[in-house]
């Protein structure tokens, strides 16, 4: 019996399993994904209102919707006092405000950019606005542009674009503007629905949403002259249909931000007993004087960026004191004639140093337009050039080679190597115990140092003739955001020699106070950031080549 009925069982199963291997299998489906944006049904006043007094608005789409960071993305123009609180209702918005704020007899806009979307599949309604008035009509012009960083020329996104009818140059420090909107992501801007009137303009990284230049860190953009919006409207031809042109939507508005913090020591470290390395909050262009208390000839450095200061003890004392002072003078960048005095108290430190020998270190590749550079770690006391030997690497002999070794001027722990060395070649340097000694009397062990030479058909030559002389035209190449040659104008020509095949942007630097770098600007002080100037695309260096172009930057034309 008990086995009739396992047999039922397992036969049951069977059953089961083949009814739904046959089953066909379909995935669930609810048709094709919506991709449609809310559409606009209407509202409560109309968009383009006039007399407008209410204390609400009420609009509505034709689903339901979502609001995505409202609050950050709606750009209210003019600025309210208090701004419009936006929440969901139903298929719609209910946008409250205060209309006694309001100013007579303007047109405000409020522009929701992408902060709209369907609840499903949040497809964004982009920019939609809704616009009214507290007089009789409708503003109805408008000028537009774009923002660009005016140290590098890209687009800034997210900048606030303002304009105001009160033409004080106080008036962005202390006011919130006539009119005000925001870059999209190419830097581009539009301000709609503007009264006729004068203007100032500005751009603005507003770091504490509050529509105004308050803060050192803030980036602004200005124009020296006012605007006036205007409309043209041209008539229909024969030829051609009636058209509106709307004046000036052109601009173009070079942001940047001011140098006007004071300098000061943002890091100092004891790297080790002999090793101090000493941070400025940023460069340090000017004459700054560093003592070291107990140890005056103490050997001070400066980093290629002039923000760092590396200082190498020289006093047995000193180094292995417990604790050292150094007194620091430099000038205050706000005002070059106020000195600022720091001093700076440092502890020894626990790490070791390591073998007492001087290492030396060369390129592994000499390039043929410099000098062949050898390194140490600290700085060089004394030299002896009779226990340097230069070789030339062949097939079957080491051939001896002249050379000349000197200090660099600007380094003190390289020595530079001058010689007349065959390109592609291969050399080897031989260095006898005590070639050199750094300033710790710690001198070298015997070392061979081994490299190759470059080939100047590797590289290529760019000279760029200018329409006119005397420009204080600085001009860069660069290659990965990094400037790898730099050169100034001359006799309405600049040259490169031996630059590395391959892609390069070319940036112009119109180096009005002739300080050979960038300056940026001062509101203040109605200074713009020198100006800058890019060629148009990439400029292609060929090897073994030598290139020339006539440029006018300011034009960004090719002279034929």
């Amino acid at each position: 019996m008990r086995r009739l009925n396992l047999i039922s069982f397992i036969f049951a199963i069977y059953i089961i399993f083949t009814i739904v291997s046959c089953a066909k299998q379909v995935a669930i489906s609810g048709g094709p994904k919506d991709t449609t944006p809310p559409k606009f049904v209407k509202s409560e006043p109309q968009n383009g209102s006039t007399n407008f007094n209410s204390d609400k608005i009420n609009i509505q789409f034709n689903e339901y919707i979502r609001l995505n960071n409202v609050n950050q993305k709606l750009i209210v123009s003019p600025p309210m006092q208090t701004k419009p609180v936006v929440t969901i209702k139903r298929k719609g918005i209910l946008i409250k405000l205060k209309p006694n704020e309001l100013e007579e007899n303007t047109t405000y806009t409020l522009n929701f950019n992408d902060a709209i979307a369907d609840n499903n599949e949040n497809n964004v309604l982009n920019s939609f606005v809704f616009a009214f008035s507290t007089g009789d009509k409708i503003d109805s012009l408008l000028c537009g542009g774009v923002v660009l960083d005016a140290f590098n020329r890209k687009p800034v996104k997210d900048a606030w674009v303002s304009l105001y009818s009160d033409l004080s140059d106080s008036a962005i420090i202390n006011s919130l503007p006539s009119y005000i909107t925001k870059t999209d992501q190419n830097g581009k801007f539009s301000i709609p629905y503007i009264k006729e009137n004068e203007y100032k303009i500005y751009a603005l990284i507003d770091n504490n949403y509050n529509y105004l230049f308050d803060l050192p860190e803030e980036s602004i953009a200005f124009l020296d002259t006012t605007i006036q919006p205007s409309v043209k409207l041209i008539a229909k031809t024969d030829t051609t249909a009636a058209k509106t042109i709307y004046k000036p939507t052109n601009l173009e508005l070079l942001i940047f931000k001011e140098d006007n913090q004071s300098q000061f020591i943002k890091s100092s470290k004891r790297i080790n007993p002999r090793f101090i390395e000493i941070v400025f909050n940023k460069p340090q262009y000017d004459n700054y004087e560093i003592k070291v208390i107990g140890d005056e000839n103490a050997i001070v450095k400066t980093s290629k960026s002039l923000d760092t200061l590396q200082i190498y003890l020289t006093k047995k004392e000193i180094i292995d004191s417990l604790k050292m002072e150094i007194n620091c003078k430099y000038p205050d960048f706000e005002s070059s004639s106020d000195i600022i005095t720091d001093s700076l108290f440092l502890r020894s430190v626990d790490q070791k140093l390591k073998d007492s020998i001087a290492k030396l270190s060369i390129p592994k590749i000499k390039e043929p337009h410099l000098d062949l550079e050898i390194k140490t770690e600290f700085p060089i006391s004394e030299f002896d050039p009779s226990k340097l030997k230069l070789e030339l690497v062949s097939e079957d002999e080491y051939i001896n080679t002249d050379f000349e070794l000197e200090r660099d001027s600007a380094n003190p722990l390289i020595l530079t190597l001058k010689s007349d060395l065959l390109e592609k070649s291969e050399y080897r340097l031989i260095a006898d115990s005590a070639f050199l000694k750094n300033i710790y009397n710690e001198p070298n062990l015997v070392d061979t140092l081994k490299f190759q030479t470059a080939s100047s058909s590797e590289y290529g030559n760019f000279k760029i003739i200018f329409p006119e002389a005397n420009t204080n035209y600085l001009v860069q190449m660069i290659q990965n955001e990094k400037v790898v040659a730099e050169s100034s104008e001359e006799n309405k020509e600049v040259v490169f020699e031996f630059l590395k095949a391959g892609k390069y942007k070319v940036k112009v630097i119109l180096d009005s106070n002739q300080n050979g770098r960038w300056d940026t600007g001062n509101y203040i002080k109605n200074q713009h950031a020198e100006k800058v100037y890019f060629l148009p695309s990439e400029y292609e260096i060929r090897a073994n080549w030598s290139h020339e172009i006539e440029w006018d930057p300011i034009s960004n034309k090719f002279i034929e």
